[in-house]
């Protein structure tokens, strides 16, 4: 839960349900899809994938001022920023990240992501079933739903 408020009489505190700052996400995520191609796109280099000895690991470019969301995962990850700086919001409030650092993301966790900088990311996955295939793994990681559609899970 977020606490944060500002009145007449200066900052105080406001409490503001997890749910109602998850559904704020996923609103920035149907904004963000809605922008025409074309339009102040950026190079978000393709998502580049690795399969080894039981893990899935994924490296992810973006470009500094960018906004991006993540997927709802399944599962806590190990994510890696090895080069850049970004903040992380979430229903358990913002966490800015510089790298190289090194931290892990909890499951069933929605995160709006704002790049300060150009930031490399890498998140690793546990592989038990031994993919090679990308679309295979999101389909074991990845809760489904459409951009911008609260889970019910969540809801």
């Amino acid at each position: 839960m977020i606490t944060h408020h500002v009145s007449q009489h200066g900052f105080g505190v406001a409490e503001v349900p997890a749910g109602k700052i998850r559904a704020a996400i996923f609103q920035a995520e149907r904004i963000i899809a809605s922008v025409p191609p074309g339009t102040q796109a950026v190079d978000c280099s393709p998502t580049k994938h690795l399969f080894v000895h039981g893990v899935y690991a994924r490296e992810v470019f973006l470009p500094a001022g960018s906004w991006n969301t993540g997927k709802l995962h399944t599962h806590e990850d190990l994510l890696i920023i090895a080069k850049g700086r970004v903040t992380f919001y979430t229903e358990n409030g913002a966490t800015t990240l510089e790298g190289p650092c090194m931290t892990t993301v909890k499951a069933m966790t929605k995160p709006l992501v704002h790049a300060h900088e150009d930031t490399w990311m890498y998140s690793a996955h546990v592989n038990p079933n031994g993919h090679t295939d990308p679309d295979a793994m999101e389909r074991e990681l990845i809760v489904p739903c459409e951009i911008g559609e609260v889970p019910k899970c969540l809801s």
